[in-house]
């Protein structure tokens, strides 16, 4: 009995750290959009580097909440099948983070100018990419109390996803039919892709949640 209270007291232990590095995750994609819309808006580029370095702190903090449950996972807190399922969902998860920090590197040291036309695509992907990801972290949450409602939330990202899908090469026809030099053009749908990317890492996640509700019906 002393032994099964200590599995289950892991196993809960791990479940809250879970919940809370996805939570963390969550934050930092909200400070990631808020970061591209004041560059986007404002083109202030001094303001926005300030934000990414809350960004980075977010996501330093979810790293650091992903090693202690991988630790926990190590330690055998679940069994073997579903701790590697968990594991793998945890590096999803902390996947879509680095994702959106390097984005915002990638446009702030270069200083990418976005024409005016393209501003409102790139903000309706991000806003496409919050949603995506409050959806994800339900499901994650619900993994661990009804993972029947889980697979509602994947099936809701999913959706999302080929909407950015379809705004996505929309961008990139519009980039093209711009009066720019080529090298402007392929470093905008660069830009469009990248954003885009981070989508499809969410939808990953979501791919692992619907795996592990998947398996466990087995």
């Amino acid at each position: 009995m002393g032994l099964w209270r200590r599995w289950s007291s892991t196993a809960s232990q791990l479940e809250e750290l879970i919940r809370q590095h996805v939570e963390l995750v969550e934050g930092a994609v909200g400070k990631f959009a808020e970061t591209l819309f004041t560059y986007l808006d404002r083109g202030d580029l001094e303001e926005a580097c300030k934000l990414v370095e809350e960004t980075h702190r977010m996501e330093s903090q979810a790293d650091d909440v992903r090693r202690q449950a991988a630790k926990q996972l190590v330690r055998g807190a679940l069994l073997p099948t579903t701790r590697a399922e968990m594991l793998e969902l945890i590096e999803r998860v902390d996947k879509v983070a680095n994702l959106t920090e390097s984005f915002l590197y990638f446009t702030l040291l270069q200083g990418i100018k976005v024409p005016e036309e393209l501003i409102p695509t790139a903000k309706e992907i991000t806003e496409r990419i919050k949603e995506m990801m409050a959806k994800a972290k339900t499901a994650v949450q619900l993994l661990f109390a009804d993972r029947e409602r889980a697979l509602e939330h994947c099936e809701r990202i999913e959706q999302l996803e080929s909407q950015v899908d379809r705004t996505e090469k929309e961008a990139i026809r519009r980039i093209f039919a711009l009066e720019l030099e080529l090298a402007e053009k392929i470093l905008l749908r660069e830009f469009i892709n990248r954003l885009a990317d981070i989508s499809d890492r969410i939808e990953d996640l979501s791919d692992q949640v619907e795996l592990i509700v998947a398996t466990r019906k087995l």
